[in-house]
């Protein structure tokens, strides 16, 4: 999948951090099976943690 992520600008500010992506993102994958979850990706690799 590809995204491209915009400023969300709400009022005079901006959003706190990419956390709020990262979590509206994992809402994707509530209720799934381990084998069909969505991973995050790199250039370096598949499957990365949400944490790192």
């Amino acid at each position: 999948m590809y995204i491209t992520i915009i400023p969300q600008k709400l009022g005079g500010t901006y959003s706190q951090s990419s956390a709020d992506f990262v979590g509206y993102l994992e809402k994707e994958n509530q209720g799934l099976e381990q084998e069909d979850l969505e991973h995050f990706f790199n250039q370096y690799g598949d499957e990365i943690s949400v944490k790192d």
